[in-house]
């Protein structure tokens, strides 16, 4: 590891190799990769009060920005800050670097020793870790991030065995794509060492069926530790879950001690002032309607096109619809909606700013429609604003739009998360 490429300021922080059992033990160890869920966790030990926490961070070196904001964001909620580079890739199977995650994540453990285990994750070498804790009869507990979490609830979610294993015809065609192609194979002669053409094309196939899905899970199922096996099956059985739809969690995981959780209810002074400023600046009112976009795989003016032709027929004429863009938009689609602010005599108006938390607008502005496509707000925002109807255009959307090669794959996607939301029953669609 070169983990020495994030600097370490803070004295509350160390790198994985600098860290040593010390005098002091937490009760409480918080696992996570980013801000967000930085956030998510700071958030929960405010609001239940938890005590006696260490932080670990996980990071690769293809990209430091990450835990270095991380580094400078967390707070004194955290006794104790450990950053750890794992290997880049590791969300594949990959035998040689779950083995090695392996012994990091037993390494932490064992030197923490913490009583609790805190996760937003639940899957491949997250599963090593509860696997590893687990056997040291640590408390594993979940924090849902996001919709993603509930995706056990969806009845497509079964797993099929049939294709787990190496089949023939895949190393047939890998072997035929790539040694079978050189004249040494085809015409059988003596293979000398210096013969490169079947030298190199032996390398390639040996590769692909090496990093194959498939022939990692076979290797896993027969030299795996117990520990590396169990990156192979999401984990499940945890001790205890915070989540906003607690019945949802329970039927999903069969976790019976799930505490109610939401993160916008938890009131930030920042976050809150941020989005009194957006409100007046625009005079955002309760009678209004908020559309949040999404960036999707689209043709950036068919979208907005379409989209403005939805939202015009579902507005009355006292209403304004504010749209709040992705902060990463196709400048395409900007310049789309800034045309139709203009020509709408500003009944659309697009709001300008981006680093302010969308759900704070919701419950501060109790805005009359919530309208979008799959965003996570949908979900949330009828919990942080009662009143507030959420809506969803998406089978509209996909209806609409033409089916050219370019928006076809940003529709499998669409179709892949509207699977996801249509678990919650606070959104109605379109």
């Amino acid at each position: 590891m070169n983990e020495s490429c994030l600097e370490i300021s803070k004295a509350s922080a160390c790198l994985f190799k600098d860290y040593k059992q010390s005098e002091d033990s937490y009760d409480n160890l918080f696992v996570l990769t980013h801000l967000g869920q930085l956030k998510q966790m700071e958030a929960l030990i405010s609001s239940k009060n938890i005590s006696n926490n260490c932080l670990v961070v996980l990071y690769s070196q293809k990209n430091l920005t990450v835990p270095k904001t991380v580094h400078d964001q967390y707070s004194s909620a955290f006794k104790k800050a450990i950053f750890v580079e794992i290997p880049f890739g590791i969300n594949k199977l990959d035998f040689p670097k779950l083995k090695k995650i392996e012994k990091y994540y037993k390494k932490i453990v064992m030197l923490s020793q913490p009583r609790s285990l805190y996760l937003n994750s639940f899957e491949g070498h997250y599963a090593v870790l509860t696997s590893i804790a687990q056997s040291q009869s640590v408390k594993i507990i979940l924090v849902e991030e996001g919709t993603a979490t509930y995706k056990f609830n969806l009845k497509k979610m079964t797993q099929s065995s049939k294709d787990s294993t190496l089949s023939y015809n895949f190393v047939r065609k890998n072997f035929m794509s790539t040694v079978g192609e050189t004249q040494s194979f085809k015409k059988l002669v003596k293979i000398y060492k210096n013969n490169k053409e079947l030298y190199k094309q032996s390398k390639i196939f040996v590769n692909q069926i090496v990093k194959d899905e498939k022939f990692q899970k076979n290797l896993i199922e027969i030299i795996g530790s117990q520990h590396v096996k169990a990156s192979l099956v999401p984990f499940k059985e945890f001790d205890k879950a915070y989540a906003s739809f607690p019945s949802l969690i329970k039927e999903g995981f069969g976790v019976k001690d799930v505490d109610y959780f939401l993160i916008h209810e938890v009131i930030n002074d920042e976050s809150e002032e941020d989005a009194r400023e957006v409100i007046e600046k625009y005079n955002i009112t309760e009678n209004d309607v908020l559309y949040v976009s999404q960036r999707y795989h689209l043709d950036p003016e068919q979208y907005a096109n379409t989209v403005t032709a939805i939202l015009t027929r579902m507005i009355s004429g006292e209403q304004t619809v504010f749209i709040k863009l992705h902060p990463k938009e196709n400048k395409k689609i900007y310049d789309s909606f800034k045309y139709l602010e203009f020509v709408s005599n500003k009944k659309f108006v697009v709001i300008e700013e981006s680093q302010f938390l969308i759900e704070s607008v919701i419950r501060l502005s109790k805005i009359s429609q919530l309208v979008g496509l799959t965003s996570t707000t949908l979900v949330y925002g009828p919990l942080v604003s009662p009143t507030t109807k959420s809506i969803s255009i998406a089978q509209k959307l996909i209806k609409m739009l033409p089916p050219t090669q370019t928006n076809i794959k940003g529709i499998e996607t669409i179709e892949s998360h509207l699977d996801i939301i249509k678990i919650f029953d606070n959104i109605e669609f379109k």
